[in-house]
C-alpha cells in the first residue's frame, strides 16, 4: 500500500540504472501508486511529470491513491464477473453432459444382447463426441485382440474384425485398465506408444485416440477407444468423463444381458427336463 512521490528523480536515491530508464521517457517528477487487486499487487499506477519537476500536492497524491483503489475494487469486480459467466457455462454444460448420458443409457438400456449393446453404444457415442470412429476393442489374450463393433463417420477406414498385435501391451497397459485407467492422446506422436502400436493406427487415419476400458463381470472386457483421424484432439475433461462413465454402463448392460442368457438357457433346460 506504500505511496511514493519524487518531484526530482535526481534528488530521490533512485539507482543509476531505474534513472537512466526514466530519462528515456523524459521523466523528471514521478509518483508511483500500487493497485491492489484480490489482496495481490496487480500492479503499479504511475504519473509523469515530464515538462519540468514538479512538488506533488497531498490532496493530488490522496486523490491518485483513491482512484488507484476504485480500480483494483473494478478489477476484483471484473474477474468475479468473468468468473460468474463462466460458471454459469459450467453449469449450463454439465447440464448438458447430463442429458447426453441419460439419453444414451437409455438406448443402452434397451439393447438386451452383447452385440445391439455394442452398436447401440458405438454409434451413441460418436454422435455425442463428433468423433471420426469409436471402437470396441475385445481382448483375446493380453498382448492382442479384435475389434468386434464399429461406429465409423463415412470416408474413413472400417475396423470391424481387425486384429491388433502389440507385444508391448501386457507389460506397459494390461494391468492399468484392468484397474480402469483411462488414457486421452491429443496426439499419437507425442503419446509415448510403441512404434508398433502406431504403425497400426496410422493404417486406421487415426491422429487422437482416448482409450476407456469396459469392465464387466468384475474382468477387463476390453477397450472402448474413440478416434479422431481427421486431425489432432485435445479431448475434454468433460468428454473424457462422460465416455467413461457410458464405458461403465455398457459394463453393466453387458452383465444384464449375460443374466438374462443364462435365465434363459435355465428356463430351457427346465422345459426340457419337465418332458
Amino acid at each position: 500500500g506504500r505511496v511514493r512521490a519524487w518531484s526530482n528523480i535526481y534528488e530521490a536515491g533512485m539507482t543509476p540504472c531505474y534513472i537512466e530508464q526514466l530519462e528515456k521517457l523524459q521523466i523528471k517528477a514521478n509518483l508511483v501508486t500500487p493497485i491492489v487487486s484480490e489482496g495481490e499487487l496487480f500492479g503499479l499506477l504511475v504519473a509523469h511529470q515530464c515538462s519540468d519537476f514538479r512538488e506533488w500536492q497531498q490532496p493530488e497524491i490522496r486523490w491518485v491513491t483513491q482512484v488507484a483503489t476504485q480500480v483494483g475494487f473494478a478489477i476484483d469486480n471484473a474477474e468475479l464477473l468473468v468468473n460468474a459467466k463462466r460458471l454459469q457455462q459450467e453449469v449450463k454444460d454439465e447440464s448438458q453432459w447430463t442429458d447426453y448420458f441419460t439419453d444414451a443409457t437409455q438406448q443402452i438400456r434397451r439393447s438386451l444382447k452383447t452385440g445391439d449393446i455394442l452398436n447401440t453404444s458405438m454409434r451413441e457415442i460418436r454422435r455425442i463426441l463428433e468423433c471420426n470412429r469409436v471402437v470396441v476393442y475385445s481382448m483375446k489374450q493380453d498382448d492382442y485382440g479384435t475389434i468386434i463393433a464399429e461406429s465409423v463417420a463415412p470416408g474413413w477406414t472400417r475396423s470391424l474384425g481387425r486384429v491388433i498385435k502389440d507385444p508391448c501391451f501386457k507389460v506397459r497397459y494390461i494391468d492399468h485398465y484392468r484397474s480402469g485407467r483411462v488414457r486421452a492422446w491429443g496426439n499419437i506422436y507425442e503419446s509415448g506408444l510403441t512404434p508398433c502400436y502406431i504403425e497400426q493406427l496410422e493404417q486406421l487415419e487415426v491422429k487422437a485416440n482416448l482409450a476407456v476400458p469396459i469392465i464387466s463381470e468384475g474382468q477387463l472386457f476390453g477397450l472402448l477407444f474413440a478416434h479422431q483421424c481427421s486431425d489432432f484432439r485435445n479431448w475434454q475433461q468433460p468428454e473424457i468423463r462422460w465416455v467413461t462413465q457410458i464405458a461403465t454402463q455398457v459394463g453393466f448392460a453387458l452383465d444384464n444381458a449375460k443374466l438374462l442368457e443364462q435365465l434363459k438357457e435355465s428356463s430351457n433346460t427346465s422345459d426340457r427336463l419337465s418332458h
